[in-house]
């Protein structure tokens, strides 16, 4: 079986060793332990791994509630919800930083085609002679006439 394998936070790593065993395959967590966890996170509200350790709680949520311990599941879920207004204002920071980034993109792009209005548009002329045809500038026919005069 190949499944994609991702590393937990050290946030969630934390709360899984703060899982105690309540049965053969069932956990719980202590009300000291989830005040850790709450504190853990809470010192992450500011940093751009908020949203990993989250992601990583919430994937240890459900591997906890697979094993059939619902309570500790529940537990982590409310635990990931105390991030939910941090979330939302780093992400509208994040909105505000890519619209920002868009228009300072736009203004630079503006400022290039600003320029392009004084570049002329015509092809350059062609300044090389050809020994073969000295009155004319390099052309397709001189070239080819000089291959075929090389050649004979």
């Amino acid at each position: 079986m190949n499944e994609d394998v991702v590393e937990l936070h050290p946030l969630a790593k934390l709360a899984f060793t703060a899982l105690t065993p309540s049965g053969p395959t069932s956990f719980t967590i202590t009300d000291h332990a989830k005040e850790r966890i709450v504190a853990g996170l809470e010192r992450l509200f500011d940093k751009p791994d908020l949203r990993s350790a989250v992601v990583s709680l919430i994937s240890l949520a459900k591997h906890v509630e697979d094993t059939g311990s619902v309570a500790a599941a529940d537990a982590l879920i409310s635990i990931a919800a105390t991030a939910c207004s941090a979330l939302k204002k780093q992400g509208s920071q994040s909105k505000r930083l890519a619209e920002d980034i868009g228009m300072l993109t736009t203004a630079t792009f503006a400022a290039f085609s600003d320029r392009s209005r004084d570049v002329a548009r015509a092809a350059p002329k062609q300044t090389l002679r050809s020994k073969f045809a000295p009155n004319e500038g390099l052309t397709i026919a001189s070239m080819n006439a000089a291959k075929r005069r090389i050649i004979r």
